[in-house]
């Protein structure tokens, strides 16, 4: 018999149970079942690849404000636990209370060279004073980098592709062992630091400045680091690469831009092994691996995307 909870949509369970019995009798009956039990296999093989695991929605950083937004009403976010609504469902679902009910913590700017410390002290840098140069420069956002002349002849902060071209941001990321920082720091605490870091490096294209928010770096930072685990020799080459794929992106290309994302590669100063987006690297996942969460957001640079996924890019219609 057809188990209950693999019901054929449009068959009732009389003709399902009478198909079942003549398919142990018919040979001719197994054959007309055979695409529709094939056709299940495939369901469940893609909902299994597919569908997040509650491990995977645990490592989602999210980049919520830790509030106390209350429902309808005039009752406090006090009186709203003492009377037990911290636990119901509907309460939980609208965000509400969340600083009061525990459910969030509140990020202290105030504490961030102390967190930034705590992670260092695991990171194990060279030395006080490089640790020094590194607190100053990451929290601070002063990355050594020259001062671009504007037109005007005043002078204008580097760009963000400008800042990944430059030699000082190599040095910053490797001698700052800035990898092992952020998967030893908390998420907001990234997600302040690169906060500042957009503010101040804006992106030469409106378009991409739009996808690549603060939340989006955040997040691409620490699934890269700290919860997918690539390795910082592939973010050294690929993710410059990247951003100017994106930049230099132009609507005609629209259909190519996928393809041309996957070709990315590219090798270290000094080093013969060549680093491909698509492959692992020395023990670590492909790039396309720790940038699988936040490839949409990068496609939607494309005009036919038209905030569908994409689907139109492909399906003739962009």
């Amino acid at each position: 018999k057809v188990p209950r909870a693999l019901h054929w949509p449009g068959r009732s369970r009389r003709e399902e149970q009478r198909g079942s019995a003549t398919c142990a009798m018919s040979p001719s009956s197994r054959s007309s079942t055979a695409p529709r039990v094939l056709a299940l296999g495939v369901f469940i093989f893609l909902h299994a690849a597919l569908v997040p695991t509650a491990q995977a929605k645990q490592h989602q950083p999210a980049f919520q404000v830790c509030d106390d937004k209350r429902p309808s009403g005039r009752h406090s976010c006090h009186e709203q636990k003492q009377w037990g609504k911290c636990t119901q469902q509907w309460f939980v679902d609208g965000n509400y209370c969340r600083k009061t009910c525990g459910r969030c913590r509140e990020f202290d700017p105030r504490k961030s060279e102390v967190s930034l410390r705590g992670a260092m002290n695991q990171c194990r840098l060279k030395s006080e004073q490089a640790e020094r140069a590194c607190v100053d420069a990451i929290l601070g956002n002063d990355l050594g980098v020259a001062v671009r002349s504007s037109p005007d002849g005043d002078d204008a902060e580097l760009s963000m592709g400008e800042v990944f071209q430059s030699d000082a941001f190599f040095r910053l990321m490797r001698e700052c062992n800035v990898g092992c920082l952020v998967e030893h720091s908390d998420d907001m605490l990234v997600r302040s630091i690169v906060g500042g870091f957009v503010e101040k490096h804006e992106s030469r294209s409106k378009k991409l400045g739009d996808i690549l928010t603060a939340d989006a770096l955040a997040m691409m930072l620490l699934n890269w680091f700290k919860y997918v685990r690539c390795g910082m020799d592939q973010f050294l080459v690929i993710v410059p690469k990247l951003y100017e794929v994106l930049l230099r992106h132009s609507p005609s290309q629209d259909r190519h831009l996928l393809g041309q994302i996957y070709q990315i590669s590219g090798t270290l100063e000094g080093a013969n092994e060549t680093i491909e987006y698509a492959s692992p690297y020395q023990g670590h996942p492909s790039a396309s691996t720790c940038l699988a969460k936040s490839l949409k957001e990068f496609l939607s640079v494309r005009k036919c995307d038209g905030g569908g996924g994409g689907y139109s890019c492909y399906n003739g219609r962009g």
